[in-house]
């Protein structure tokens, strides 16, 4: 049987902005999206410039609590998914998927993410708190948001998509894209599902993943 694969929508959280169109004007222009790192003290690494997105407000897209109990890469995740959902006509009015009004409907929906670290801003700053302060100061959510199938359980918790899903984790940034020749893989045991699309994660700029590349 010959499986048919259609991208119906795209999501994308670039170092331009938020929204496919707004990376694409910006490559099309030629403008670099590199500047030099703020978020951290980058004095002690040979690294000093990266892809960063400035005034980001993820509060825009998502409820305030979800955004405090996960990390940085499953709210990146977490609303390219929705802007995906959205671009292919998937997302009702009240943000509800479309086939939340269907008996067992995310019985038929996947999710597969390409990941290439997990959620170290989150854990630099538990481990942080852990040694300054101790235990008692550590976020209960520690445990639930730095580990890299993190962002694929939330996706798949926000929209109820319970067909099933594949974590694909790549050692080097090259490698993202992998996700994108894993399709045709995961659709096999899925027959008809409706599958989320591969979301080709970033990687998180935070100093362990800087030093990483120093070394």
């Amino acid at each position: 049987m010959t499986v048919r694969v259609v991208v119906s929508g795209m999501g994308v959280i670039s170092p331009y902005g938020v929204g496919s169109h707004v990376l694409w004007d910006k490559l099309m222009a030629g403008e670099t999206g590199l500047r030099a790192l703020t978020s951290f003290d980058t004095s002690h690494v040979q690294c000093k410039v990266g892809g960063q997105l400035f005034d980001f407000r993820p509060e825009k897209y998502l409820s305030p609590r979800i955004v405090r109990k996960v990390d940085r890469f499953s709210t990146l995740g977490l609303i390219s998914a929705q802007l995906a959902l959205q671009d292919a006509g998937l997302l009702l009015a009240d943000m509800k998927p479309t086939w939340s009004q269907q008996d067992r409907g995310g019985d038929r929906v996947g999710i597969t993410v390409g990941n290439n670290l997990g959620g170290w801003e989150f854990a630099e700053r538990e481990l942080r708190h852990l040694w300054q302060s101790g235990p008692r100061e550590v976020s209960p959510y520690m445990a639930t948001a730095w580990f890299p199938a993190a962002v694929q359980g939330n996706i798949s918790t926000l929209w109820t998509a319970s067909c099933g899903g594949e974590q694909i984790s790549c050692s080097q940034v090259a490698l993202r894209l992998r996700s994108l020749r894993m399709l045709p893989y995961v659709m096999k045991p899925l027959d008809s599902c409706l599958y989320r699309p591969p979301t080709v994660q970033r990687m998180c700029i935070v100093p362990l993943t800087v030093l990483m590349m120093d070394l």
